[in-house]
């Protein structure tokens, strides 16, 4: 918004200088307004209302009750103002009684800001019996950070160093700003560097969220295009690096069929593949490890030694990588009988 503040001049109308507020009856309370350096098409909506009350003494004709003006004015560095394309300017006078008058001026801002429009801007009122009466304010026109290019949301592997980098633009100081689901993370004021990088040195899950860069200055602000990242990690328990565990339903003398259950953290990226691995014990050095692979929950291990003990794990895979193996259960395979067809 714009604001307005104490007057460089001092005169009188009956005594007081002259106010500007805003048309929602707010008083402006700064010297200074800093305007954007808008594209043409934008515009300012805020309009100055500069007014001065004028009193007189209660007795006397009433001819001499409302102080008459010679004139009421805005100037642009000393230079009047004129309703022209560029500037609107609005007077009246409202009188409240025969010992109160209410003299008004209002000035809108041209339709397209440039830096031709900085300066000092003067309201005044001259009245042939009290003088002039005016007030100052000193406006400043320049470039309102904008964001030049930003990341785009993207998936990002676990532990592995990532970046995320933002390039603004606009009259210094600018303050460089990385949030992350609104809170700020990262915030820097330079003159010089317009780019800020947040570093995630070895990002986790906790790290996935919607990013925002901002830049700004005393002209105005501008956000980039929320940055979605998702951390992807490799399955597991929650608080655990391992997924639950199998179990095996049908056992014959040379296969078993294992049921197995999902884990509980997929690491935010689609499951792969499972994998189930049964070692023999070392009784049974001779038979050979068996490994699965399956993108089923149930799997069929064959080739397995009668009568061997086995020692089966399994594992849960996504495009990160393998979870932890699941403790492993041991399983005693059936003797075949001689003469008869092992199962």
């Amino acid at each position: 918004g714009i604001a307005i503040g104490p007057s460089h001049g001092q005169g009188t109308c009956g005594g007081v200088s002259p106010r500007l507020y805003k048309p929602d009856g707010s008083d402006f309370n700064k010297n200074i307004i800093y305007l954007p350096n808008l594209s043409p098409g934008s515009t300012i909506q805020d309009t100055i209302v500069c007014e001065v009350l004028c009193t007189r003494e209660k007795y006397g004709p009433i001819s001499q009750t409302r102080p008459p003006l010679t004139s009421a004015f805005w100037k642009h560095d000393k230079v009047p103002l004129q309703n022209n394309k560029a500037f609107t300017i609005k007077k009246s006078i409202k009188v409240q009684d025969f010992h109160e008058t209410i003299y008004r001026i209002t000035f809108d801002w041209p339709a397209t800001i440039t830096r031709q429009v900085r300066g000092t801007y003067t309201c005044g009122f001259t009245s042939r019996i009290y003088g002039t009466s005016n007030r100052a304010v000193d406006v400043r026109v320049g470039d309102a950070g904008s964001i030049v290019s930003s990341n785009k949301s993207s998936n990002i592997t676990a532990k592995l160093r990532t970046q995320l980098s933002c390039l603004g633009a606009g009259d210094a100081p600018l303050t460089m700003t990385w949030r992350k689901n609104g809170a700020t993370v990262l915030s820097m004021t330079t003159s010089i560097i317009n780019t800020i990088t947040l570093h995630l040195p070895s990002p986790t899950p906790s790290d996935s969220g919607t990013y925002v860069c901002t830049a700004s200055n005393i002209y105005g602000s501008s956000s980039s295009p929320p940055t979605r990242i998702l951390v992807q990690d490799i399955p597991s328990f929650r608080g655990s690096s391992r997924p639950l565990s199998i179990v095996p339903t049908t056992l014959t003398s040379t296969s078993v069929i294992f049921l197995m259950s999902k884990p509980v953290y997929d690491g935010d990226a689609p499951i792969t593949h499972y994998t189930v691995t049964c070692t023999p014990g070392t009784s049974y050095g001779f038979a050979p490890v068996k490994t699965v692979m399956t993108t089923m929950l149930h799997v069929a291990v064959a080739g397995l030694h009668p009568g061997a003990k086995y020692s089966c794990l399994y594992q849960v895979f996504n495009r990160i990588g393998g979870s932890g193996p699941t403790p492993p259960i041991s399983i005693q395979m059936k003797e075949s009988l001689p003469g008869a067809a092992q199962h």
